[in-house]
């Protein structure tokens, strides 16, 4: 599972109108959210609104956690480290590989390799692997709590459970229910959001 999340975080594809890919689509995570998936996969399931928003709330924990592993000093250090050497090799290759001119047919020598400065290339390239990381993650995480926290503490949903002279027994026993969900529910939304907070100032490993 770690390694999934970690591969959606470092995603550098991009959509055909150049945007980088979301960690998750954000139309099904709000359908989710609002209790109305279509997934296939979840869609004959029959889940309440509450169970598909914990689905959601799973998920984002997926990349607290991974942003808590990205942050270990050990781990971090070890990505540090394998970045690093990586950009000493192709520095050296690329400072080197002139003194290997390409030899065609006929002996004929191909012009020499031109340095390219491509460790400082690499550097760069690596700084925005990190920087388009660490926003997308933000952007993730800030806009499904914020749909989260809006969907669950909405006018919506406290009408749902709203007193009713007219409610029989049955009534008011399913309204206490649907009150207490909604209770339960923002309260897994404000750890979530406090979890979130403690990993969000997400900084460059030193020596990056």
């Amino acid at each position: 599972m770690l390694t999934r999340v970690l591969q959606q975080l470092f995603n550098q594809k991009r959509t055909k109108y150049g945007f980088y890919i979301q960690i998750r689509d954000k139309k099904k995570m709000k359908d989710l959210i609002e209790g109305r998936t279509k997934q296939k996969d979840l869609k004959n399931l029959n889940l309440s609104p509450a169970d598909q928003t914990r689905i959601v709330i799973q998920r984002l924990r997926e990349t607290i956690g991974a942003l808590k592993y990205m942050q270990d000093k050990k781990i971090s250090k070890i990505f540090v480290d394998q970045k690093n050497r990586m950009g000493a090799m192709i520095g050296h290759i690329d400072r080197e590989l002139h003194k290997t001119p390409q030899v065609y047919k006929g002996d004929v020598e191909g012009h020499p390799w031109q340095e390219q400065k491509l460790e400082e290339k690499w550097n760069a390239y690596m700084d925005n692997v990190f920087s388009v990381a660490k926003q997308r993650a933000t952007d993730y995480m800030k806009l499904n709590i914020g749909v989260l926290k809006d969907e669950w503490n909405s006018d919506k949903k406290k009408n749902e459970f709203k007193a009713d002279s007219n409610d029989d027994q049955a009534k008011k026993d399913k309204k206490k229910g649907l009150k207490k969900t909604q209770e339960e529910t923002l309260a897994l939304v404000k750890k979530l959001s406090d979890e979130w907070d403690k990993v969000k100032d997400w900084q460059k490993p030193e020596n990056w």
